[in-house]
């Protein structure tokens, strides 16, 4: 009996001291995901546990130049003074396959920024999305992605253009072959 009790003290001691002595850091979550080709729209997901960092990576290609308008907002549940569920000290950055920073802004649960990344040239992109999750159930977030399309009224105008040039180039046509005739 006596036997047993020594194991189970020093059991009992080294399980506190390993406890004591571990160091105290949030665990890192990382995640890549690859959008291949981006839609007009794309869109990102993060669940993150309590007391945990992240950076999440969002890869994807633009196959001409175009803009990108870009959102992120993070859902901030509290009851009275507890943060349930909150992310802090969001963060997206937007970068080109040289590793070259195009823009970057910050994000909370009271907002939601939108960054436009303009004349960017066709080639491969990545977002990184990273913060901590504050609250007591830990974090989730969304970023959303979206290249501009052009609307109904600017399709209409350019059509009426091209039928003008049209237009012309004919009536062009008839006055030369008139003058051949001639």
């Amino acid at each position: 009996m006596n036997m047993k009790l020594n194991a189970l003290v020093i059991a009992l001691s080294l399980a506190v001291s390993a406890t004591v002595a571990a160091p105290a850091y949030a665990l890192a979550e990382t995640t890549t995901i690859d959008w291949s080709s981006h839609d007009t729209f794309e869109a990102g997901f993060g669940i993150v546990a309590a007391g945990n960092t992240f950076i999440d990576t969002y890869k994807f290609t633009l196959s001409n130049p175009t803009s990108i308008l870009s959102s992120t907002v993070s859902s901030d549940l509290t009851y009275g003074p507890y943060s349930i569920f909150g992310i802090s000290e969001g963060f997206v950055s937007l970068y080109n396959s040289d590793d070259i920073e195009v823009g970057s802004y910050s994000f909370d649960g009271d907002s939601v920024t939108y960054v436009i990344g303009t004349n960017l040239a066709a080639g491969s992109y990545y977002y990184t999305v990273s913060g901590s999750a504050s609250g007591l159930n830990g974090g989730a977030y969304m970023l959303a992605s979206a290249v501009p399309v052009p609307e109904a009224e600017t399709w209409a105008m350019m059509m009426a253009g091209l039928g003008l040039v049209g237009l012309q180039l004919r009536r062009k046509s008839k006055v030369t072959s008139q003058i051949a005739v001639n």
